[in-house]
């Protein structure tokens, strides 16, 4: 029988949920994955913690546990994307990945091996310093906003990357990938403007949403 450690994330914004830790790396890495499609290796496991704690300590991210979340390249729902944040107390960091088998155990990444590494490790920099709140799911009824605010927060990101030499997605790649997923809502022209004002300036949730509100 398998054990199964459940962790209870609670969130500022957003809905709190569950992680079903499956395997523990150490003492403060707790893995979860669905063995019934791919149980990854003892040693697959930890090259992969190997590589997420060098980049949080490039980053100076020294959270007390983090819960790293796996799900098969291509899968769906609230966790089936790249994401990283906290809980409310900041005690425990969750980052949500997607893996492949093809060639062998690895993370996908599109613009450099570890640049989802750093882009990820980033919003939980943000969030473990307070910046911006920990969240989980949350309905985009319930917040209209949030999808502009995350692409500032995503041009604070990229830029701050650039600022300090690490893997980060280029400017104008930022700004396509950002109106692919704004295109109804805001023009590309629009999308460039806010990307040079917000590109490598550290900012706050409070900053942005005070920012997007109406004078």
């Amino acid at each position: 029988m398998i054990h199964v450690k459940k962790i209870h994330i609670k969130v500022e914004l957003g809905i709190d949920f569950y992680i079903h830790v499956m395997e523990e790396i150490g003492s403060n890495f707790g893995i979860q994955y669905v063995p019934e499609i791919y149980k990854p290796s003892h040693s697959d496991l930890q090259w992969l913690v190997r590589r997420i704690e060098r980049v949080m300590k490039d980053l100076k991210v020294f959270p007390p546990y983090v819960a790293l979340m796996l799900y098969e390249w291509g899968s769906i729902g609230a966790f089936g994307t790249p994401m990283c944040g906290m809980d409310k107390h900041r005690k425990i960091l969750y980052l949500s990945l997607q893996y492949t088998t093809h060639g062998g155990f690895g993370i996908p990444s599109e613009i450099h091996e570890d640049w989802i590494l750093y882009h990820e490790l980033m919003h939980g920099k943000d969030v473990f310093e307070r910046r911006f709140p920990s969240s989980g799911p949350y309905s985009q009824e319930k917040y209209p906003k949030m999808g502009l605010i995350t692409a500032l927060w995503h041009f604070s990101i990229e830029g701050r990357l650039e600022k300090i030499g690490k893997p980060h997605k280029p400017k104008e790649r930022t700004i396509q990938d950002e109106h692919f997923w704004l295109r109804e809502s805001v023009t590309k022209d629009k999308l460039q403007q806010l990307c040079e004002r917000f590109w490598g300036k550290e900012v706050t949730y409070d900053e942005l949403t005070t920012f997007l509100s109406p004078s």
